[in-house]
């Protein structure tokens, strides 16, 4: 045990406590006071199993330095007369008033604690600092800031002295390095290392898709922003429709309310006019009346030749009236006839009116149905879902009922039980006490017999030692799960990097198609063509471009610009000197014609009057939207001259006239007054640029940092797998060595079973031991148990 001096202030173990922990079933305490401390006892009374329980809480590599197969083994087993316990607890208490662990408390309790699973085989580990839930990482952090380690020789066993006097000097070295921590701070720096190249990678990789998820984000926030926009403008439609529904209903209730007063009016004028018929029937009466009367006085006094007369005149009368009356119903038939005819033309409009009316209903009314289809459908397959959810919760809830019906069986099983337990622990009560008196008799017996229990063990224990960590396999499938989920997520990341190459492919086709086809219009003649490869290859140096080369143009000016530009976007700009090397050239190899504009001889101009005039009714000189060096002024102003650009034909026809206007759209009116326009396809025409070829540029590094982030990706992919796959071989050579092993130590358990079943031996005189002796321990061909006596010799 260490050696605390008296008045120590430093860090060391004051304390360990151990709970049915290998031979120590229970708790059991073990202070270290000042000084050096011993323990000491008997063989087989678990002096070892002390230094052990050190070593199992400082975590070990291996089960191995605490000489177990598996950690399940380490659990008190009951020994011959308790049963096995199902779980250990083992704590280690520092004192750490001088706060070398980084931890904010004058006493540190490190404590492990295995449980045993139902399965009784499989286990379950927990960490404790000061009783709070922990993990292994932070035991280590801890134990390595206090420089100490469970591989380390912060524990001296037997024999590593002298091993170490023997070993080099580059062994001892290495021994020493671990002693002091540098071994320590060397492998977390390479470990750091290897990480920060990893994290650098991730960072790059999640970077990169980061920026794409921006350039999605933003294109989102436009959509959103021009959903912003038709909302608000669907909104103020519908308050428009609203407030127009309102003043509808305002007119029509005013139209009623006049109507209303009108047919009140009416009817007062009907009134009055039937008062008036009436004293007009009665006027009539009277003056009938008073006819008749005159008519018998005069045919009293002139006799037949009157009633002659009278008779003549009644019948022209009837006659003319017959007339009157065949002339006005001719006139009536002809009224008729032409309302009849206003009638049918109107009858035919309306027709015509409600026929169309009546299609555009018929369409909404397909519609409708349409919808009233789909919603019929859903309804059905939500009909339909709350059905099977209600089956499924009917099934549920009998489930649950016959749940509930077996935990009540349970619970009445339980009582009874509990009920024999009672009358059983009365029956043990009195075997108990006779057991007690077969104890002492017993206790000589067992001690004679435990030195061949403990050989039989010993021997077990060594050929699981042998046979290795039981639970290997589980541990690689264990790891195998680890390794599948970290292949889950790279997966994910390379359907993410695979997406976004495929998008940045699909760019880069488009820039280099537009790119051929912008090269294509501009160059227009096989003289331009080979003009513009002498460029390239720098055979005539001195050849700047095209005049749509040396430019850029804003944004919604490009139609605008190209159309103003005319032909004059494939003319070639140079010096003099190199523009008349050049036509020398192509006449040489007879390659046709072509114009140059040498920027040292280009004159420069000056704006129209009338156009200077008309300026502020315009966008301005379509000259002001083209970005080109200050070096091709005179150039640009050869190509634009003093020409406007207008938003549409509209504003062109007003300032026409003595001025060329250009439209955004591409309508271009000439000084003199004639107009160029129509269906133009902006595919065919020029475009402004060096041909794409810096945007080209961009989409291949783009493309290909895309495409090496997905290879760099599948490789690490590849790499996962084969370790996935030698994991697994791994896994597979473990289950058959645990085969193997199997039947060796089935038959060492065979062997202490019986060992423990023949107890107890032949009764022995003395309960004493004999003296061990102090010769020399003879040779063994194999590894004696540490609980053997010298001169004892081999075990058979």
């Amino acid at each position: 045990m260490p050696y605390v001096p008296k008045g120590w202030f430093g860090m060391y173990l004051k304390q360990i406590e151990l709970e049915n922990f290998k031979s120590f079933g229970g708790k059991v305490t073990v202070p270290l006071m000042d000084g050096y401390m011993a323990v000491t006892g008997p063989n087989g009374s678990g002096k070892s199993n002390i230094g052990d329980a050190i070593l199992f809480v400082l975590g070990p590599r291996s089960p191995k330095a605490v000489r177990a197969g598996r950690i399940t083994d380490l659990i008190f087993n009951g020994g011959s007369s308790r049963s096995r316990a199902s779980y250990m607890k083992v704590s280690l208490v520092f004192d750490n008033k001088d706060r070398i662990m980084p931890w904010d408390d004058d006493t540190v309790t490190l404590t492990r604690y295995v449980k045993l699973n139902d399965n009784g085989v499989d286990y379950s580990s927990y960490f404790f600092i000061n009783d709070q839930k922990s993990t292994l990482t932070e035991f280590d952090r801890l134990l390595t800031k206090a420089r100490i380690s469970a591989d380390g020789y912060n524990i001296v066993q037997q024999g590593d002295v002298t091993s170490i006097v023997e070993i080099g000097a580059v062994e001892r070295r290495k021994i020493l390095d671990g002693i002091s921590g540098i071994a320590s701070f060397d492998a977390d720096l390479q470990a750091a290392g290897a990480e920060r190249v990893e994290v650098n990678s991730n960072l790059e990789r999640v970077e990169f898709i980061r920026s794409e998820k921006e350039k999605t984000v933003r294109q989102l926030e436009k959509d959103r922003a021009e959903a912003m926009k038709y909302k608000e403008v669907k909104d103020r439609l519908d308050t428009a429709t609203a407030q127009l529904t309102v003043r509808q209903r305002d007119n029509q209730k005013a139209t009623y309310e006049s109507i209303v007063s009108s047919l009140d009016g009416t009817e007062k004028e009907l009134e009055e006019l039937s008062r008036k018929k009436a004293e007009a029937i009665e006027q009539r009466d009277s003056n009938e009346k008073a006819v008749s009367e005159k008519d018998a006085e005069i045919e009293a006094r002139l006799g037949s030749e009157y009633t002659k007369v009278k008779q003549d005149v009644e019948e022209a009368k009837i006659k003319v009236a017959s007339e009157k009356s065949r002339a006005d119903a001719a006139s009536e038939d002809i009224e008729k006839q032409k309302a009849f005819r206003e009638g049918f033309v109107q009858d035919n409009e309306e027709n015509r009116s409600q026929r169309q009316t009546l299609t555009d209903n018929l369409s909404d009314l397909e519609i409708k149905k349409k919808d009233a289809d789909t919603e019929l459908s859903t309804a059905l397959a939500e009909e339909k879902s709350i059905r099977e959810e209600t089956a499924s919760h009917g099934g549920e809830m009998t489930d649950l009922q016959k749940k509930l019906e077996a935990v009540e069986k349970q619970i009445d099983a339980a009582a009874r039980s509990e009920q024999e337990a009672s009358s059983r622990q009365a029956a043990v009560g009195s075997v108990l006490e006779n057991a007690k008196n077969a104890k002492d008799q017993a206790e000589q017996a067992v001690e004679s017999a435990r030195f061949e229990v403990k050989d039989a063990d010993w021997n077990l224990q060594e050929i699981k030692r042998q046979a290795g960590p039981q639970n290997e396999a589980e541990e690689l499938g264990n790891k195998i799960l680890a390794l599948k989920k970290q292949e889950s997520e790279l997966e994910k990341q390379e359907d993410e990097l695979r997406s976004i190459a495929d998008k940045k492919t699909a760019e880069y086709n488009r820039l280099s198609t537009e790119k051929r086809v912008t090269e294509s219009l501009n160059s227009g003649s096989e003289a331009l063509s080979r003009i513009l490869t002498l460029k390239e290859s720098g055979e005539i140096k001195g050849i700047r471009g095209t005049v749509a080369q040396l430019a850029t143009v804003d944004p919604g000016y490009e139609t605008a610009a190209a159309v103003a530009a005319g032909g004059k976007m494939t003319r070639s700009s140079s010096t003099i000197d190199v523009g008349a090397e050049c036509i020398n050239y192509l006449k040489r190899n007879g390659l046709g014609r072509l114009t140059f504009l040498p920027m040292d001889e280009m004159m420069p101009g000056k704006p129209r009057a009338k156009a200077i005039m008309v300026l502020k009714r315009t966008d301005g000189y379509i000259s002001g939207f083209v970005e080109y060096k200050p070096e091709y002024e005179n150039v640009f102003w050869y190509v634009f001259g003093d020409t406007l650009v207008v938003g549409d034909l509209d504003k062109a026809k007003d300032v026409m006239g003595g001025v060329r206007v250009v439209t955004r759209a591409g309508e271009l009116i000439e000084a003199s007054g004639a107009m160029t326009g129509g269906n133009l396809d902006k595919r065919r025409i020029g475009k402004f640029g060096p041909s794409g070829q810096s945007a080209l540029e961009a989409a291949a590094a783009e493309m290909k940092k895309a495409q090496d982030q997905l290879d760099e990706i599948r490789s690490d992919l590849r790499a996962l797998r084969d370790k996935i796959r030698e994991t697994d071989s791994q896994m597979t050579q473990a289950g058959s060595r645990g085969i193997g092993m199997k039947g060796k130590i089935a038959a060492a358990d065979a062997t202490l079973l019986r060992r423990r079943r023949d107890w107890p031996p032949p009764r022995r005189t003395s309960l004493r031991r004999p003296r061990p002796s102090r010769t020399r321990r003879p040779s063994c061909p194999r590894r004696m148990p540490p609980w053997r006596k010298r001169g004892q010799g081999c075990s058979p």
